[in-house]
């Protein structure tokens, strides 16, 4: 996935789009800071290492990962490009649209209709995958 984070805010809240889409997801102080606390706690990023990424300081980061002060688009821009994955795990979930959900449904359906595919379905839905056999 490609995240193209923008200046635009809207009551001091970043939005950036995804997918190459139009649709914006907006992306709140918190869940900014959030990113940081991830990259910091979860995952194990140095505050030098997520400074360099961002080309900050590092007294920037650890205000970022206080709450102090929250990382701008173009720094989460920055961090994105150089951390990827890692960005991709501490980033908010996106939401799915009503579309996303029909066509996950849709998908589902039509497996269900040969034996063979219901089956195969139910095992990965239950969490029971080729260990199962």
């Amino acid at each position: 996935m490609f995240l193209s984070f923008t200046s635009v805010k809207v009551k001091s809240t970043n939005y950036y789009p995804y997918s190459g889409g139009s649709n914006m997801v907006q992306i709140t102080p918190e869940e900014r800071a959030g990113v940081i606390r991830c990259l910091v706690e979860e995952l194990e990023y140095g505050i030098s290492d997520i400074a360099r990424a961002a080309g900050v300081s590092p007294a920037a980061v650890s205000q970022w990962h206080s709450g102090k002060n929250t990382p701008t688009a173009d720094k989460l821009e920055r961090l994105y490009q150089s951390l990827g994955e890692a960005m991709d795990r501490c980033l908010p979930e996106l939401p799915l649209s009503q579309l996303d959900i029909a066509q996950a449904v849709n998908v589902i359906a039509k497996a269900l209709r040969s034996k063979t595919r219901r089956e195969h379905v139910i095992k990965e839905l239950s969490g029971c995958s080729r260990a199962c056999n």
